[in-house]
């Protein structure tokens, strides 16, 4: 990962090692509690017949969009085997959560996207994740939110973080003014 070019005449004592070891520690406490968030929903949706994980759920999440995805580019996102990765396909369509189609001119690629009874799956994750969320965003205070933020953009690899960067903050990691002509 391209370290981010930091703001001209920010204060840099954040950077000491006791806030950054501080930052590692609760970055591995909230991790822990945000999966535990999930692990808790995977375990509600388990059965004896087949055993839904987080991971199932973040693919899920990945197969949000209203379009089919091709399954090598939600392979690519998730960073996982591709054992792994038809193991958890299989078990979504055969849940009735994933349908799997072929690409009209190469029938060895596949498209996946959710069904109704998986979009409602989705739609209680993002529930689950977002009231998790609020109630940090609440107690943090609406000027910690930009923040998190763009430190949560810092974490991820810099084609992720392209999709989600607001032009208002682009300039600032190029160097490169939005609203400037040339």
């Amino acid at each position: 990962m391209k370290p981010r070019q930091p703001i001209s005449g920010t204060n840099q004592l954040f950077l000491r090692e006791e806030e950054l070891r501080l930052g590692i520690d609760l970055l591995y406490f909230a991790s822990r509690d945000l999966a535990a968030e999930v692990e808790g929903l995977a375990r509600r949706l388990s059965t004896a017949q087949s055993v839904i994980s987080p991971s199932h759920l973040r693919l899920i999440g990945f197969l949000s969009s209203p379009t089919a995805q091709p399954a090598t580019k939600i392979l690519r996102l998730m960073r996982i085997s591709k054992q792994s990765f038809s193991r958890m396909t299989a078990t979504l369509v055969a849940r009735g959560w994933v349908i799997q189609t072929s690409f009209n001119d190469d029938r060895r690629q596949r498209l996946l996207c959710l069904t109704e009874a998986g979009r409602d799956i989705e739609r209680q994750v993002t529930a689950k994740l977002s009231a998790y969320l609020a109630r940090a965003y609440r107690s943090a205070g609406a000027s910690a939110v930009t923040g998190m933020r763009e430190v949560l953009l810092g974490l991820i690899n810099e084609a992720e973080a392209q999709r989600y960067l607001p032009a208002s903050l682009h300039h600032r990691k190029t160097g490169s003014d939005p609203n400037s002509l040339s």
